[in-house]
C-alpha cells in the first residue's frame, strides 16, 4: 500500500468516509458480533493497517487517549499487517513530573510517567463500604532525573506485579526504573497521585526496551545511585500517615445552632 492511501491517526476526523489508518494513539471498539472476524489480529505491539472502520467522536467523560475522536471497527473493515510501525511499539507519550505537579497538560485523558524507585510503601488491604470487596494496593515514590517525585498507587494485579520485581531484585545494587501507562491522575491533601487506570494500565518494571535503556543511562551520567534507604516495602508508615505529620494543621473549634 502506497502512502498516499494512508491517513495517519492523527489528521482522521469523524466526518471522513473512507480511509486506511495508521500511527499515534486513539481508542477503538469492536462489536462483539464483528470481534471473532478481527480477534486473531488484534495482538499487543502488532503493527496493523487499519482500512475503512467508522470513525466517530470521543464523547467519554474519561478517555484513555487524549484524542477526540473514536474508531470502530465494523464487519467491511479490513486489517492488514504491517512491518513499518513507524516508531516506539508502546506508544510512551511521557508527562513531565514538573507538569504533572503543576497540573499542567493534564485533562481527562491518562498519562504515562516514568522514574526510577525513591521508597515503597506497605501494602494495604482495602474494603469497599457498599460492596465489601476486598482490594489490595500498595503506593511507590519514583523520581524524575531532576529529584522531582511522584507517588503511584498501584491496585491488585498491579499491586501484586510490582511487589513481586521488588522481591525479585531486593539485596542488588540496581534502580528499579518502572513506567506506567495510561494511568489515572488523583490529587489528595494537596498531593498527586498516579493510579493505574483498572486493568488498562501497562506496568512496566526494569523493562527492555529502548525507553528505559535512555533513562538508565541518564541516572548513570548524572550520577545518581541507587538510595540505600529504598525500602521495598518496609516502612512502618503509610504514605498517607506521612503525608498528614509532614504538613502543618491548626486546629479549630466549628460551633453550630440546631433549632427544631
Amino acid at each position: 500500500m502506497e502512502n498516499h492511501n494512508i491517513t495517519m491517526f492523527r489528521a482522521v476526523d469523524a466526518f471522513q468516509e473512507r480511509f486506511s489508518v495508521k500511527g499515534t494513539k486513539m481508542e477503538a471498539t469492536c462489536l462483539n458480533r464483528v470481534l471473532p472476524q478481527f480477534r486473531p489480529s488484534l495482538v499487543e505491539k502488532k503493527c496493523l493497517i487499519i482500512r475503512n472502520p467508522t470513525i466517530g467522536f470521543n464523547n467519554s467523560t474519561y478517555r484513555y487517549v487524549d484524542n477526540q475522536n473514536r474508531l470502530c471497527f465494523q464487519g467491511t473493515t479490513e486489517v492488514i499487517p504491517c512491518e513499518d510501525i513507524g516508531g516506539s511499539p508502546y506508544g510512551f507519550d511521557f508527562l513531565s513530573f514538573a507538569d504533572l505537579l503543576n497540573s499542567n497538560g493534564i485533562s481527562n485523558s491518562t498519562v504515562d510517567v516514568i522514574g526510577y524507585l525513591v521508597r515503597s510503601f506497605p501494602k494495604k488491604t482495602v474494603t469497599n463500604k457498599l460492596t465489601g470487596k476486598q482490594a489490595v494496593k500498595v503506593t511507590i515514590e519514583i523520581s524524575d532525573l531532576e529529584g522531582r517525585t511522584v507517588f503511584l498507587t498501584l491496585w491488585d494485579q498491579y499491586c501484586d506485579k510490582v511487589l513481586s520485581f521488588f522481591e525479585s531484585i531486593k539485596g542488588k545494587n540496581i534502580h528499579a526504573i518502572i513506567i506506567l501507562q495510561f494511568g489515572k491522575v488523583k490529587w489528595w491533601n494537596g498531593v498527586a497521585y498516579v493510579n493505574n487506570s483498572y486493568t488498562v494500565s501497562r506496568l512496566f518494571c526494569n523493562h527492555d526496551c529502548p525507553e528505559v535503556d535512555e533513562f538508565r543511562n541518564r541516572l548513570f551520567e548524572n550520577s545518581i545511585e541507587v538510595s540505600e534507604s529504598t525500602s521495598l516495602g518496609s516502612m512502618a508508615k503509610s504514605v498517607e500517615e506521612e503525608i498528614l505529620q509532614s504538613k502543618d494543621f491548626m486546629n479549630i473549634c466549628l460551633q453550630g445552632h440546631y433549632s427544631g
